[in-house]
């Protein structure tokens, strides 16, 4: 006996199958449905974004907290002096010159600054951590200037000359 495959569902060509209900009516077209809301995603979001406010109130707490202790630590000791800054502007001839080095050739007692420390470029302001007096000079490739004495606080400008250096 031959053996013949159960049933095939193989319409004619060109053929299509209609679904119909029970009772033999068309069935209604299946829609597609949007997939439910995933609450789970909501409170993860949500989480997020606690924990992000939370992390903003703590780094700004310690900041602070921070900025608080700085100010109470800084009550100066017996015979400790606090730092001074006398700002004294420094021109430079010839003034078509820039980053001109100011060198310290002598400080007054008490000064961090020391001998053969750049105390800024100029023409500009120049800070000085001490009152007295002070010997500075400008250097600028092969060009340096006199030695120029200044008194803090009572000189707040002075003018540096620039020379070529003497050929023997």
């Amino acid at each position: 006996e031959p053996e013949t495959p159960g049933f095939v569902k193989m319409p004619p060509p060109g053929a299509t199958y209609r679904t119909v209900s029970g009772d033999g009516r068309p069935a209604a077209p299946i829609l597609p449905r949007e997939a439910p809301i995933d609450l789970g995603q909501r409170e993860r979001t949500y989480r997020r974004l606690v924990l992000l406010a939370l992390l903003l109130i703590l780094a700004t707490g310690l900041a602070l907290l921070a900025f608080w202790r700085q100010g109470f630590g800084n009550v100066l000791e017996p015979g400790v002096s606090p730092v001074v800054r006398f700002i004294v502007n420094v021109g430079v001839v010839p003034d078509d010159l820039r980053q001109v080095r100011l060198v310290v050739v002598e400080s007054p007692a008490g000064s961090r600054l020391r001998p053969g420390n750049e105390v800024a470029t100029v023409p500009g302001p120049a800070v000085l951590d001490q009152a007295g007096l002070w010997q500075l000079q400008a250097r600028f490739q092969n060009l340096t200037s006199e030695v120029v004495a200044v008194r803090v606080p009572d000189e707040r400008a002075i003018t540096i000359t620039l020379r070529e250096p003497d050929t023997p």
